[in-house]
């Protein structure tokens, strides 16, 4: 009897690409560690711009003459007017508030940048979400043809998923541009109702009113200045998450964790020379991303052709030409399209429940005898701090992912399943660590924004609450990054939602009848934490599930040619060529037939000669 070496499969022999060594054949542990580490680091380090750039707008801005306070409310008032000094206005504006019964605290430049900040991130997030559209299902599908070792597919996928970028890219800015005005609007909320107020002392009540309606005003005109620079340069960051996804593909980790987190330092760097030096206020915020995106952008295009010049990647420039390399696919667009939109997906709708959480939070702060745009102002300190950490839990699925995806082609699904385990275990030990660390200095980070001492207690109270969703949130990351890998495509969008749509009404509402029954905002805030703790628990239990059922392995006892022996065959395989696979090990090549006898499964086959 012959028997069948029990070797590696033979596609598996193009050295070129790093990807099959590093997803298919390193030790999982090893190999978990390479692909989530650089992709942690590279997140966090991408928080760590955002937050420098939050500070350094909170910081600089106000003492910058053009958007100080005497440039900014000394047109708005007489010269002999209390509020043309924002040393007397404070004194006034905290008097008349105590006198009124409004729970409010004056807010100078700083805390309107800070407001400003506020109201930008959920369009900020939306715009960040837009290019996973095109990146990660083309990540996913190139890595899932790589497996196969199938250049042809692989082709296809490059040429039809660049000029889609393109288009995505195009689009969005266009639709940016229409709607940063009304969003912006939306999330501003109304200002401090004064219908009851009375006058104190210098301070009458047209005075708040004008002071009101002026930091309304300008928070919006702030957060436009800064939104308009990352809208038309939208198609920028659509290539950068693009091209960040196909090299992770063939397996070249290091240099996208090198090349994102240099820029991101750079834009660190052009964040002081735009802001400080020339006096750009929040525009200037957007000019450093834009000149951090755009050495992103040409760092990764550089790179491509240096490898596509030694013939190191299937990714070539002169195939993109209509006349060259493979036909364009419109076919191989609807998988890359569902494929991100299921990841799109939950960042959008988790934008659009935070645009509805703001204004609500500034009707409920109202209501509850406060001042809206004070919350507005404490979010905006808090977000940049809970960004700092937030990203980097994303990052690690985002290198695991592929790695998901190439064995899913080879249908290794123990490896799958180990790596699961292994994202949510890594997840939720950083995401733990975090929040005992916010715990401990999260008033130190506070300080570094200038909030006001005596708001100091609020804004940690308004930290500590909503950054609950970080380690609630890294349970779900391993269930949400399985679907996509996976191809599943109409599960993957299901869970992606569920935050958004189906857990955060439940949760928003309840938050709210408990914040306007006790007439504290505070109890809103926790909204976000009970949102994600929810959704964690549903995801996690959809996703074991799934696994279990679908990606598991089931083991039956078969009598082969009257021997007994037991074989592990996966759940949802049922095909008798897979069944032929596995049992080659066992040194037979063709199934004559399969059926089941008193509960065992009796595969008759040929033995080899």
């Amino acid at each position: 009897m012959k028997t069948t070496a029990n070797t590696k499969n033979q596609r598996f022999i193009n050295k070129d690409l790093k990807s099959h060594i590093l997803y298919g054949d390193k030790p999982l542990f090893k190999a978990i560690l390479i692909v989530a580490i650089p992709g942690l680091l590279m997140s966090l380090m991408t928080g760590i711009y955002l937050f420098s750039d939050q500070l350094m707008l909170a910081h600089f801005v106000p003492i910058d003459g053009a958007h100080g306070w005497a440039n900014v409310f000394g047109s708005k008032f007489p010269p002999d007017s209390p509020f043309h000094d924002w040393t007397t206005a404070s004194v006034g504006i905290n008097n008349f508030c105590k006198d009124n019964h409004i729970d409010f605290v004056a807010m100078n430049t700083s805390d309107i940048v800070k407001s400003a900040i506020n109201i930008s991130s959920p369009i900020i997030t939306i715009i960040n979400a837009v290019p996973i559209i095109a990146a990660i299902g083309a990540g996913v599908m190139y890595t899932q043809a790589i497996s196969l070792n199938n250049r042809v597919k692989a082709n296809e996928i490059w040429k039809s998923s660049f000029y889609f970028a393109i288009f995505i890219g195009m689009i969005s800015s266009i639709i940016f541009f229409m709607l940063n005005d009304t969003l912006l609007n939306l999330l501003s909320g109304p200002v401090v109702s004064l219908n009851n107020a009375h006058a104190v002392g210098d301070v009458s009540v047209e005075m708040m009113k004008t002071y009101f309606q002026t930091c309304h005003d300008m928070q919006i005109l702030w957060a436009h200045q800064f939104l308009n620079v990352l809208s038309w340069s939208s198609i920028l960051n659509v290539f950068i998450l693009y091209y960040s996804f196909m090299i992770r593909a063939e397996g070249r980790i290091f240099f996208v964790a090198i090349a994102g987190i240099g820029c991101d330092l750079l834009n660190v760097l052009f964040d002081y020379l735009y802001i400080s030096i020339a006096h750009k206020g929040m525009q200037g915020g957007g000019l450093a991303t834009l000149t951090g995106w755009s050495c992103n952008f040409i760092a990764y295009t550089v790179f491509i052709i240096c490898l596509s010049y030694r013939n190191k990647t299937w990714m070539k420039f002169k195939n993109l030409l209509p006349w060259r390399g493979e036909q364009f696919s419109l076919s191989i667009l609807g998988p890359v399209f569902v494929v991100g939109l299921s990841v799109f997906l939950r960042n959008f709708v988790n934008s659009i429940a935070n645009c509805i959480f703001l204004p609500s939070m500034v009707y409920i702060a109202n209501r509850s005898g406060g001042s809206g745009q004070m919350y507005q102002s404490l979010g905006g300190a808090t977000w940049p701090i809970t960004s700092l950490f937030f990203y980097a839990i994303f990052g690690i699925s985002d290198g695991v992912r592929q790695l998901v995806a190439y064995n899913y082609q080879r249908k290794d699904f123990n490896r799958i399943r180990r790596a699961y385990r292994w994202t949510i275990v890594i997840s939720v030990i950083y995401g733990v660590v975090i929040y005992v660390l916010l715990l401990a200095i999260g008033k130190s980070f506070l300080q570094m924004f200038d909030v006001q001492p005596q708001m100091m207690s609020m804004a940690y109270e308004y930290l500590i609450l909503n950054a609950l969703f970080i380690p609630m949130i890294s349970f779900s990351v391993g269930g949400l990054m399985i679907f996509q890998a996976t191809n599943q495509m109409l599960m993957g969008c299901f869970v992606a939602v569920l935050q958004g749509l189906i857990t955060w009404p439940i949760a928003a509402a309840l938050s709210a009848s408990l914040a306007l029954t006790f007439h504290d905002p505070m109890l809103f805030i926790i909204t976000s934490g009970l949102n994600t703790g929810l959704a964690a628990i549903a995801i996690t239990t959809i996703s074991g599930i799934y696994l279990s059922r679908y990606l598991g392995h089931t083991h039956f006892n078969v009598q082969i040619n009257n021997k007994k022996t037991r074989i592990a065959v996966p759940t949802n395989i049922t095909r008798l060529s897979y069944a032929q696979q596995q049992l080659r090990k066992h040194a037979y090549t063709s199934i004559e037939y399969l059926d089941f006898q008193d509960g065992h499964v009796v595969i008759r086959l040929r033995e080899s000669i």
